[in-house]
């Protein structure tokens, strides 16, 4: 009976460090799932990026054209 009692506390603390493992691994996922979600909304959408390359007041364009001799 003391060896089954011994292996059942060793069979015991064995899951209570198998349950801390699982839960620091929980809280390790929110963490990246957090900093994933930050990271995913500083980055640009497809629309920004395609709309920030056109001029929004086009009648306030001017171009100058420039040429040199370099002869």
């Amino acid at each position: 009976m003391i060896a089954n009692d011994k292996t059942l506390e060793t069979l015991n603390a064995k899951m209570d460090d198998l349950a801390s493992a699982v839960k620091n691994q929980l809280s390790f996922n929110k963490m990246v799932e957090t900093k994933f979600a930050k990271l995913a909304a500083s980055i640009p959408s497809l629309d920004q990026i395609k709309n920030s390359g056109k001029p929004k007041n086009v009648s306030s364009i001017n171009a100058v054209t420039t040429r040199g001799d370099h002869s």
